[in-house]
């Protein structure tokens, strides 16, 4: 199947694929600014503390 996958903002692409047999290097690189906070609900904030402490300094 050749089909594009579903991305948002937040998402981020790979830059090598390693297989059994293969190396892939991949050219199309994608890395998001930072966080979106705006797709993180506060339970999931709160469930972690890198997060919570990252949301209270900004």
């Amino acid at each position: 199947m050749d089909t594009d996958l579903p991305e948002t903002e937040h998402d981020f692409s790979v830059d090598v694929i390693v297989t059994p047999t293969q190396v892939i290097y991949c050219e199309a690189r994608r890395r998001p600014a930072g966080i979106v906070w705006s797709h993180l609900s506060s339970e999931k904030i709160r469930a972690v503390p890198a997060l919570s402490r990252l949301f209270a300094r900004r």
